[in-house]
């Protein structure tokens, strides 16, 4: 179903396909930035679908928090308000990333900080000008 980001597939599969576990689609990430931007022409929830593996071979991603911040739990992470990320810019993939995290998450009143690089991504953490980003787990343990 080819549409912007996947946008007609998920509004079909959310409303139109049967919720009968005999029909699977593979629909692009576009749909979550879709959703959670409530963008024109979006008539589906993150809620609608049940995911399950996954397209892409990279590794797993983490979310990267200031230790200070001691958010050592989910319920904590949930109750602590204006979490702010840090990134490269709006668009980019871990940006994407973080927002899909935070609305599934439900934080509370996250922010971002755009314009880093990789070196100042770790500065502003470090300097705790920033509290969270996301990044690849292969690259956090390096």
């Amino acid at each position: 179903m080819p549409s912007e980001g996947g946008m007609a597939a998920a509004n079909y599969m959310a409303n139109v396909a049967k919720r009968d576990g005999l029909t699977i689609a593979n629909i692009g990430t576009g749909m979550f930035s879709h959703a959670i931007f409530n963008a024109p022409g979006v008539r589906f929830k993150i809620d609608d679908f049940v995911f399950f593996g996954t397209s892409n071979t990279g590794g797993p991603y983490t979310v990267e928090i200031r230790p200070e911040l001691r958010l050592n739990t989910v319920k904590a992470l949930r109750a602590y308000k204006g979490l702010r990320f840090v990134q490269r810019s709006i668009g980019h993939s871990q940006y994407i990333l973080d927002r899909v995290i935070a609305y599934v998450l439900e934080l509370k009143d996250p922010k971002w900080k755009v314009g880093y690089s990789s070196q100042g991504i770790i500065t502003a953490l470090e300097k705790g000008e920033a509290d969270a980003h996301t990044t690849n787990l292969t690259t956090f343990l390096r």
